[in-house]
Order: C-alpha cells, then structure tokens, then sequence
C-alpha cells in the first residue's frame, strides 16, 4: 500500500517500495522446483 499528493508521488512511491522488498526478498528466496521468473513493468 502506497499513497501521495499526485500520481507521480504515488508512482515513485510504489516503484521505492517495490524495489524494497524485491531487494529483502531476493535475500531471502527460495524458488520452487517449478517455478518461472518473469519481469515486470508497471507503467
């Protein structure tokens, strides 16, 4: 959950969280046996 005054805020604020947890994340994951990494952009 993200919030801010503009659009813009809440875009950067969303891309700030984001690479936050992707960061704690990526520390921390395990993948499944089957699992796909796929990319995602958020526009």
């Amino acid at each position: 959950i993200t919030e801010g005054d503009t659009m813009e805020e809440v875009l950067a604020n969303l891309q700030d969280a984001i690479e936050g947890w992707l960061e704690v994340a990526s520390n921390s994951y395990i993948p499944e046996p089957n699992s796909k990494i796929v990319e995602v952009t958020v526009l």
